[in-house]
């Protein structure tokens, strides 16, 4: 570069450039890794069926008949 351009600052124009070709690979590179690491991964073996919680069930069940019955009752007084 010529230095003796007037106004012309090389530190600078390096400074406010952009994204060179190597950052780009670099991200591409990382971000290949990621996705390929991510399908590497080992596959998860499917759970064997708990047990049932009938108390659960039965609960909401309960509940569910309660507010059922507390709304025909209420629906009757008109």
């Amino acid at each position: 570069m010529d230095e003796s351009v007037p106004g012309f600052d090389y530190d600078d124009r390096l400074a406010s450039s952009g994204p060179s070709l190597l950052d780009y690979l670099n991200f591409g590179g990382k971000t290949a890794t990621g996705v390929l690491g991510a399908l590497n991964q080992p596959k998860v073996a499917p759970g064997t069926a708990g047990k049932t919680n009938w108390a659960i069930i039965g609960g909401i069940a309960a509940a569910v008949l309660a507010v059922l019955v507390l709304v025909m009752v209420a629906g009757r007084g008109k």
